[in-house]
């Protein structure tokens, strides 16, 4: 039976006016790279293989954006959760959700929603 696995490339449609602050919180709070940018997309590297691309574009509605199937959830994985959930949360760009499953884990929101 043939087998699948996630690779280490992903993608996701944003809105144009939030490409400051995904670049903030790729670069400064996750301290991924951006390994190319141009007006319509940034890829963004995180860790050693790991790869995402921005594609930014006209979406009419924000709130139906963050609610929809373009919307990407990402796991995020720590040596230390606390430290980094600090680091995140003092970002101010998302909120912590008060929804738990577990104590290595700490759900995430983009703060517009």
């Amino acid at each position: 039976m043939a087998k699948v696995i996630f690779g280490n490339h992903s993608s996701v449609l944003v809105p144009r006016q939030e490409r400051d602050g995904i670049r903030q919180f790729y670069s400064d709070v996750l301290s991924g790279k951006i390994m190319k940018a141009d007006p319509e997309r940034d890829f963004v590297r995180l860790g050693e293989d790991f790869y995402i691309g921005f594609l930014y574009g006209d979406v009419t509605d924000e709130s139906e954006f963050l609610r929809s199937f373009r919307a990407i959830w990402l796991e995020l994985k720590s040596d230390n959760v606390e430290e980094m959930s600090r680091k995140i949360l003092e970002s101010g760009l998302v909120r912590k959700l008060e929804e738990h499953i577990g104590p290595r884990c700490v759900w995430l929101a983009n703060e517009q929603v």
